[in-house]
């Protein structure tokens, strides 16, 4: 054993070619599972992006229906509906104001997107969802002896999986029941 550690050979060639291959292997395999991981990462953070934006949406859209005490049109599914708010956190405390959500064509997706008018308190234009498969969202029901109320149903898509589908009926707490 002594003798072993004493001696001043070097490696013999082969074993410094068989060392190389046999690190390059290794490290081609790792390299390859981190390319592969970042690319699944960053599709990941996509479809949870999409996902996201759609829950703000109906949440920014359900408040807005609920401040609501009118919606245009009345009945049928569109991709387009006004909204007459009067004394909300997004209309005006003493005057009326109109909001608009609609559908907008992006490519072969849509877009939801929220237009206030200029009698509101945040007026302007703002787009809340990316990837909407279909262009007609909502539906406005009107049944007898309720609130009015609008039936919503979307899906969002981004990557490979199956759209996230959001759907959800919400009434004009400020409406009148008919």
């Amino acid at each position: 054993m002594v003798r072993r550690l004493r001696d001043e050979r070097g490696l013999v060639l082969m074993e410094l070619v068989m060392t190389v291959a046999i690190m390059g292997l290794v490290i081609g395999g790792i390299t390859s599972m981190l390319v592969s991981a970042t690319k699944h990462e960053a599709a990941l953070n996509l479809e949870f992006q999409a996902q996201e934006s759609a829950r703000l949406a109906l949440s920014e859209l359900r408040i807005d229906l609920h401040c609501a005490s009118a919606v245009s049109p009345t009945s049928g599914t569109v991709s387009s509906i006004t909204l007459t708010l009067t004394g909300c956190p997004s209309g005006t405390l003493t005057e009326t104001c109109s909001v608009t959500w609609s559908t907008v064509a992006n490519g072969t997706r849509y877009d939801l997107r929220r237009v206030a008018a200029a009698s509101c308190t945040h007026p302007g234009t703002r787009t809340w969802a990316n990837g909407l498969i279909a262009p007609s969202i909502f539906t406005p029901a009107w049944m007898s002896r309720t609130l009015p109320g609008v039936a919503v149903d979307f899906s969002v898509a981004a990557g490979r999986k199956p759209a996230y589908r959001l759907a959800d009926t919400i009434y004009l707490r400020n409406g009148v029941r008919h």
